[in-house]
C-alpha cells in the first residue's frame, strides 16, 4: 500500500481551481464561439456552455433545462422563455417535456437564469423583466405530504410563499468599471420590480449580488466564480422541495375548487 504524501493538507486551493476554470470558460467564448456563422445559434451556444459549467460545478440533485414555467396559482399562466431553469426531478417531473424545451410547474424549480452575450441596457431590462415576471407567477407553491394515521394514508397540501431565485450571467458587460454596471442594475431592478440574487460577468471577471431589502448591488471583482458558485450554491440548496400538488394544474374545475377549498388548511413551509 502505498504511503500518504507527508506535508499536504489542503492540496487544492479553490481560488486557483475555480479561477482555471474561468480563464478556460472565458477563452472558448473568446476563441471558439465566433466560429459560428450565425448570430443566434452563438447565442444558443453561449447558454449551452453556461448550462455545461453549471452541470459541472452544482450537486447533481439539481437538473438544468430551458422552457417555460407554470403556474399553479394563476391557472393558465406561462411564464416568458427562460434560458436556463434549475430545477427538481428527483420528486418531480416535467408538465411537458419536447426535444427542445421543457414546461415546468412552478414547485419543481429551485432558479431561473438569463444568459446574455452583451450586457447593454436592452438586454439588462429584457433579463430583469423577464425574471421578475416569472418570480410573480411562482410566490405561492403547493406541494403534498404524504402520511399514514389510523392505518390510512394521509395526504396533506402544503404551501410555500418563497419564490426561485433569480440569476443574471453575461459574457461581456460593455462598460470598463462595475459601479457603470451597479448603477444600471439598480435602475433595472427598481423599473421592473426585480431581484437578482446573483448577476456574473464573465469577461470583466464580475460578481453581483442585490442587497436584501435595497436595489443596489455589491460587487466583487476577484474569484467571481468562485463567489458566484458558493453563493449560488447557498441559496438555492435550502429551497423546500416536496413532491408537487397536481392538483391546481388539471383541467377539471371540480377537482380545481377542492383544491381552492383545501388551501385554506394548507400548511405554510
Amino acid at each position: 500500500m502505498a504511503k500518504p504524501r507527508a506535508g499536504i493538507s489542503n492540496p487544492t486551493n479553490l481560488f486557483d481551481y475555480f479561477g482555471t476554470t474561468h480563464e478556460i470558460f472565458r477563452q472558448q467564448w473568446e476563441k471558439l464561439t465566433p466560429s459560428i456563422p450565425h448570430a443566434g445559434e452563438r447565442g444558443r451556444n453561449d447558454e449551452e456552455r453556461v448550462k455545461q459549467l453549471l452541470t459541472k460545478l452544482l450537486p447533481k440533485k439539481f437538473s438544468l433545462g430551458t422552457g417555460f414555467i407554470a403556474s399553479s396559482e394563476f391557472a393558465g399562466k406561462i411564464s416568458p422563455q427562460t434560458d436556463i431553469i434549475i430545477y427538481d426531478e428527483i420528486q418531480n417531473a416535467p408538465l411537458f417535456s419536447e426535444l427542445s424545451s421543457l414546461v415546468l410547474p412552478a414547485e419543481a424549480v429551485y432558479a431561473t437564469m438569463e444568459v446574455k452575450t452583451y450586457l447593454r441596457n436592452i438586454e439588462i431590462q429584457d433579463a430583469t423583466l423577464n425574471l421578475a415576471t416569472t418570480r410573480r407567477l411562482a410566490t405561492r407553491r403547493f406541494y403534498v405530504k404524504y402520511g399514514a394515521e389510523h392505518g390510512q394514508g394521509t395526504r396533506h397540501i402544503m404551501q410555500t410563499k418563497i419564490a426561485p431565485r433569480s440569476y443574471l450571467i453575461a459574457y461581456d458587460a460593455m462598460v470598463k468599471k462595475p459601479e457603470s454596471l451597479a448603477n444600471k442594475l439598480t435602475a433595472a431592478v427598481s423599473r421592473n420590480r426585480a431581484h437578482l440574487h446573483g448577476v456574473f460577468v464573465i469577461k470583466q471577471g464580475w460578481y453581483f449580488q442585490q442587497k436584501f431589502n435595497s436595489t443596489d448591488f455589491m460587487v466583487r471583482t476577484d474569484n467571481s466564480l468562485f463567489w458566484f458558485i458558493a453563493q449560488l450554491r447557498e441559496q438555492i440548496q435550502p429551497t423546500v422541495m416536496e413532491p408537487m400538488a397536481i392538483d391546481p394544474y388539471m383541467p377539471d374545475p371540480t377537482m380545481r375548487a377542492k383544491f381552492d377549498a383545501a388551501i385554506s388548511k394548507a400548511t405554510i413551509a
